[in-house]
């Protein structure tokens, strides 16, 4: 039995008969699809009804970036960023020069995540720029080591997804690195999902750090090439 959907045609999964019919599990791919749907369709209703202020202050994200979908990306990139938003797994890392979209791409999945997940994307997603998260590091520690710790157990154990702009950037200190460094390890130890922006290269994080460019291997490594959108506007 095939489905019903023309344009899909995929084989259906039989899961009885009941009355001598025969009953089908419902087509994996076109449940899929309604879901990317669905989503898309509630980022829209949100976007279109709340003004750019409220987003900002709401979900964190400026305005022009609450339009980012994960569509607009390369397919392979697209898929990685899905299962991160969608199942809160996965270690992805964007690299590439500054205005390729590596910040747009992790904006949109706070986006996807609302939309799948509702009031609960706000306990599974969280998003630093590496030089804020480092100061924010750096200044716990000042207060108290054991807040410390307790902070970094919380970054790097704490179920959900870590999205981790700009590392690199900055003048960061080897110190500051060095926390940051431990929040990555962190979580690939756990097993714990993340993205990771970078206007570097992993041969250049390397020189920072060789743990850092050998966690963000060990997962799915994307380059986005092209002109800086920014400049290409101001022509």
């Amino acid at each position: 039995m095939k489905c019903e959907i023309p344009e899909c045609g995929a084989d259906l999964v039989p899961t009885g008969i009941v009355a001598g019919r025969q009953l089908y599990e419902p087509c994996e791919r076109c449940a899929l699809r309604r879901k990317d749907v669905e989503a898309s369709a509630c980022n829209e209703r949100w976007v279109s009804t709340r003004d750019a202020a409220f987003v900002e202050q709401r979900l964190m994200i400026p305005p022009q970036y609450t339009g980012a979908c994960l569509s607009e990306l390369p397919v392979p990139l697209e898929m990685a960023l899905k299962d991160v938003a969608d199942l809160d797994q996965g270690c992805v890392g964007i690299l590439g020069p500054c205005g390729t979209g590596k910040t747009r791409a992790l904006r949109a999945v706070q986006l996807r995540a609302w939309a799948r997940k509702g009031t609960d994307w706000e306990s599974t997603v969280r998003y630093y720029t590496a030089p804020d998260l480092a100061i924010r590091l750096k200044a716990i520690s000042w207060n108290s080591v054991s807040d410390l710790g307790r902070e970094l157990s919380a970054l790097t154990r704490g179920s959900g997804t870590l999205l981790l702009d700009d590392l690199g950037s900055g003048s960061t200190s080897n110190e500051m690195f060095g926390l940051i460094a431990q929040v990555i390890d962190g979580r690939d130890m756990w097993d714990r999902a993340m993205v990771v922006a970078s206007n570097l290269t992993l041969a250049q994080i390397s020189d920072l750090d060789d743990r850092v460019a050998s966690r963000l291997s060990r997962g799915k490594v994307f380059t986005l090439d092209g002109e800086d959108y920014r400049l290409k506007g101001a022509k």
